[in-house]
Order: C-alpha cells, then structure tokens, then sequence
C-alpha cells in the first residue's frame, strides 16, 4: 500500500509538470455559476451521507448529527480520515459510542462505494444502450445491496466485534439501498454539473469523466495519504481509456481540477457544519 500510494504520487506529479500548460486555462475558464451548482449539489451529497449516518447511529436529532458530519470533513486531511471520526465522536459526547460511530462510518463508507459503482455503471449503460435500462441498473444494484446486507447481518450474530453491531439493525438493508440510490443521485448531479457545466465538455465526454471520477475516488480509499490524495488523481489519468477523444495531459489538468473543487467541497461543508453547531449552542440546546 505504501509504495503504491508514493508510486501513484510521484506518477501524478510527474503528469502534472508536463501538463501545465493547460491547468491554469481550464482553472479560469470554469463557468461560475455551474461551478456554484456544481458545489451545491456536492453539499447536497454531503447532507445525504449525514443523514445516513444519523440513522446508522439511531440519532433522533438528525440535524445535529449531520452539522457534526459536514463539520468533520476537512479533517480528513489532518492527517486522515480517523480524525474525522475522533471529531464525530468528540462532538457526539455521550450520545453514542466509538465502535458506533466507528461502525456507522464503515458502513457509510460502503455506501458511498456502492453509490459510486452504481452511479458509473449507470452512466455506462446510459452512453452504450441508452436510458432506458437503468431502472433494471438500479433493481438490480437494489438485489446485490440487499443480498450484501444479509450476509453481513448473519456474519454480524457470530461476531464479538462493538463496531458490527450496526448491522444487526432491522432496518439496515433500507437504508442502504435507499442511502446507496440517494447518494449516487446526488453525487452523479455534483460530477455531471462540473464536467457539463462548470468545465463545458459535451454530454458523451462528461458522462465518460463521471465514470472514471467516480472509479478514481473508489481508488482513493486504498490511498495512504489523507482523502486519497495522490492515487485518485493517479487513478483519473490511469483511465484515460475509457474517455474518447481526449489527451493525456487534459485528464492531468482534469484531475487537478477536480481535486480543487473537491477541496473547495469539503472546507465549505466543514464551514456549514461548524457555523449550524455554533449557532445551536448559541440558541440553546437541541430538542
């Protein structure tokens, strides 16, 4: 995993110096108002996966766990993901525990790979066959989760572990389904949005970018370094393949691009989460 994540590094680096040419045109040419829908939509994403989380936790006040979710976000970088959960623990206090949240977040980081393997292979099957049969797409993503589910649930009542407890909840297979659908919604609208939108490709390259973004974010998790920095990027220009048409060294300054507004993403996110916290000790506390 180490020299993977220094190999994936050093690669993107590399691409990058050969490819500066067009990073700072495509920076400046982003639409803005796309480029702020584009974010909106991302934030959207973020609130879903807060509130999946809520109900993973079996929180009644749903709101407060999202803000402490969003609040946590840039933390992931600092110099990883536990301290996000150290942050939702912190912030939780009492009201839930650490292979609780520890078991939740595993399983909401499930949710967005599976939302992200549906979200591509929709795009897929929409660019080769055509929209029509991604309502087979979806029931049959909806019968893989839910044979998933089962599986974990029984393997859940032979296991000792706190952190799997969260599977035993009766209603986890719902929510994974609708959280997986919900979150590949989002998340694919945030992508579409920056790449049709912001970027201005047409509607053939942008759902081909969808694809390989959605891939190099699931790649992102087996990164050593905080927010898969380094091996998404590697990932994005891996699979030039799959985008016709298109140079090397643009998916390069795509995938800085897109670290950016990922970036951009998560400090607004922390800034929402941070801001709705500090306004619900000021107003009193939650009810």
């Amino acid at each position: 995993m180490l020299l993977l994540t220094i190999a994936s590094c050093v690669y993107f680096l590399r691409k990058l110096t050969f490819s500066s040419d067009l990073l700072f045109p495509m920076l400046f040419e982003l639409q803005p108002g796309w480029l702020a829908l584009s974010l909106l939509a991302g934030v959207v994403h973020i609130l879903v996966l807060g509130w999946i989380l809520s109900l993973l936790l079996g929180r009644p006040a749903i709101s407060r766990t999202v803000a402490i979710f969003m609040a946590s976000q840039m933390l992931k970088y600092v110099p990883g993901r536990v301290w996000g959960l150290a942050a939702q623990k912190a912030l939780l206090g009492d009201e839930a525990t650490l292979k609780g949240v520890v078991g939740a977040n595993i399983v909401l980081a499930g949710i967005v790979v599976g939302s992200h393997v549906m979200g591509s292979i929709s795009a897929w099957v929409w660019m080769n066959f055509g929209p029509w049969l991604l309502p087979a797409v979806i029931a049959g993503g909806a019968a893989l989760i839910s044979l998933a589910a089962l599986v974990l649930r029984l393997l859940a009542g032979f296991s000792s572990w706190q952190w799997m407890a969260v599977w035993k909840k009766p209603a986890i297979t719902r929510v994974m389904i609708i959280g997986c659908v919900f979150a590949s919604v989002s998340a694919a609208a945030a992508w579409i949005m920056l790449l049709r939108g912001a970027v201005g490709y047409d509607w053939e390259r942008s759902l081909s970018l969808y694809v390989s973004s959605s891939l190099s974010v699931i790649a992102g998790f087996f990164s050593l370094l905080p927010a898969g920095l380094g091996t998404r990027e590697a990932a994005l220009i891996w699979l030039e393949g799959l985008v016709p048409g298109i140079a090397p060294s643009e998916i390069t300054a795509y995938a800085f691009v897109s670290r950016m507004w990922l970036l951009g993403l998560d400090a607004i996110c922390a800034t929402i989460g941070i801001s709705w916290l500090a306004y619900r000790k000021v107003s009193g506390p939650d009810r």
